[in-house]
């Protein structure tokens, strides 16, 4: 039994390699046309063409996938890292624009020429001195230079 096992297993290990090594011939037909074949053509002139084994496997092959994916992985990070900095910037950037309009806004009731006034919580008018009014447009002055610039 051992030794159809053996003989069996150098029969396919034959059959495998001379099928790798097979040869392959190339031709040229009357038309000009490059031919190949396992077998010359009858009638013309082959050459038979040397195929050289397959490279040897990169041993590093896959260390330099792992590393490759690493790095695709950093930089969807950093892409998603980037991205989420840019929306927060235009977030503030946004709320510093409204600030400033509001800033702004206020400032121009402030210099308005009719009477500026605050409503209490019984709903009463107090209206501003001329010493708050000024106050007022000062500290408005600032949160515009603060917010605006």
């Amino acid at each position: 039994m051992k030794m159809i096992k053996t003989i069996s297993l150098s029969v396919m290990f034959f059959l495998i390699s001379s099928s790798a090594m097979a040869e392959v011939f190339k031709w040229t037909d009357e038309q000009g046309n490059v031919h190949y074949g396992a077998r010359p053509p009858t009638g013309q002139s082959a050459n038979q063409v040397r195929i050289d084994a397959a490279p040897p496997a990169d041993p590093y092959l896959q260390q330099r996938r792992e590393n490759m994916m690493k790095q695709l992985d950093a930089n969807a990070e950093e892409r998603q890292e980037k991205k989420k900095q840019q929306a927060k910037t235009a977030k503030e950037k946004a709320e510093k624009k409204k600030r400033c309009q509001n800033a702004r806004s206020r400032l121009s009731m402030l210099e308005g020429h009719g009477r500026v006034y605050t409503t209490d919580a019984n709903g009463e008018r107090s209206y501003y001195s001329s010493e708050q009014l000024e106050r007022n447009r000062e500290q408005a002055r600032r949160t515009v230079r603060e917010h605006c610039s």
